[in-house]
């Protein structure tokens, strides 16, 4: 693909679930469907579907900067890191 291809791709949907700056993103296999993760500096982390928005997990007392996935004993977790120095 080039720069010129590249520019004129226009966003398949936008997602409007955080108060705040989102800080980052990751995807998932959960329950079966493709999911995306994004975190924010509300402190929150949002789960999305591809169509709609399946969660939203809060607890952080900062800014949440990463969240991963990894199945653990054959259970799903989401695991997310913050400036509050935790991790969840």
């Amino acid at each position: 693909m080039n720069r010129e291809q590249v520019q004129d791709i226009e966003p398949l949907s936008e997602l409007q679930c955080h108060r705040a700056v989102v800080t980052s993103l990751t995807s998932c296999q959960l329950d079966g469907r493709n999911t995306l993760i994004t975190t924010s500096e509300d402190g929150t982390v949002a789960l999305h579907s591809v169509d709609q928005k399946v969660g939203v997990l809060k607890g952080h007392r900062a800014t949440v900067t990463s969240a991963a996935f990894l199945s653990w004993n054959d259970q799903p977790m989401i695991l997310t890191g913050s400036l509050d120095s935790t991790v969840q």
